[in-house]
């Protein structure tokens, strides 16, 4: 005879069940916490059985690529989209519709895909049965591609990552002014970000200047080059961004 301990959580349908079997018969091989509810069909997550007893509905609970362990983690996310609203925000914005023990969301960001880094946090709704919406503002956006992704913990550091979203960043709000000129130039920049440098080279790509864009408007002063055409660059800290402009040096 097999024993099943069912322990109900807030409401009355919905109970986490964890089942461990002794009999060489069963093909449960995993113990844990799954989450059940209805009257069909209850499954194994890890794939390897499928009980007919009770016949309660095992929770699709999670659409998150990858998790920390074997064990699912019961948090639907059923949208997740990521948008530029201005030159200098972009919104991340996710849904729920279902919540089991969800501590907190850590949102992520990349600029190639392979390296991550936090950049916020939002708690998440412990247990709730509803729809949510959460939406997390980048204030600080980079030039050119960037990834982003959500990072769900529950509260035992059991923990799952989002499908990558990306958006693309361009601009042509970039001036030189004057052009030509004597002595120094001016350098407007529409988007800015402290992680923005500049470079001018000359025509065989020997570089004479090159520092950081303090501000939207940045005075460069050439007045020890000489005659010629010059190559000014805006360069992200990273290198994934440049943006190329030219202007003449006159006598």
């Amino acid at each position: 005879m097999q024993f099943h301990d069912l322990k109900p959580i807030l409401v009355a349908f919905v109970i986490l069940i964890s089942i461990s079997f002794t009999s060489a018969q069963s093909n449960f091989l995993s113990t844990g916490g799954f989450l059940f509810a209805n009257d069909s069909n209850l499954s194994d997550p890890n794939g390897k059985a499928a009980v007919d007893e009770n016949e309660l509905e095992l929770f699709a609970a999670s659409r998150m690529l990858s998790t920390s362990s074997s064990t699912m983690i019961p948090v639907e996310l059923n949208h997740f989209e990521v948008e530029v609203i201005s030159k200098q925000e972009v919104m991340v914005r996710w849904m729920t519709s279902l919540e089991i023990e969800n501590d907190f969301f850590e949102i992520e960001k990349s600029e190639d895909g392979v390296n991550w880094y936090a950049i916020g946090e939002m708690n998440g709704k412990g247990t709730n049965f509803e729809h949510a919406t959460y939406m997390f503002i980048d204030k600080h956006p980079k030039l050119g591609r960037s990834f982003y992704r959500i990072k769900q913990v529950n509260f035992d550091q059991d923990y799952a990552f989002s499908n990558a979203a990306y958006v693309n960043i361009h601009t042509d709000d970039f001036q030189i002014f004057p052009n030509p000129t004597r002595d120094k130039i001016f350098l407007f920049v529409g988007h800015y970000s402290k992680d923005l440098k500049f470079e001018i080279r000359d025509i065989i790509g020997n570089i004479h200047f090159k520092g950081d864009l303090t501000s939207i408007e940045t005075e460069i002063n050439v007045s020890n080059l000489i005659q010629g055409t010059y190559l000014l660059q805006i360069v992200s800290e990273d290198g994934h961004y440049r943006k190329p402009m030219v202007f003449v040096k006159t006598k």
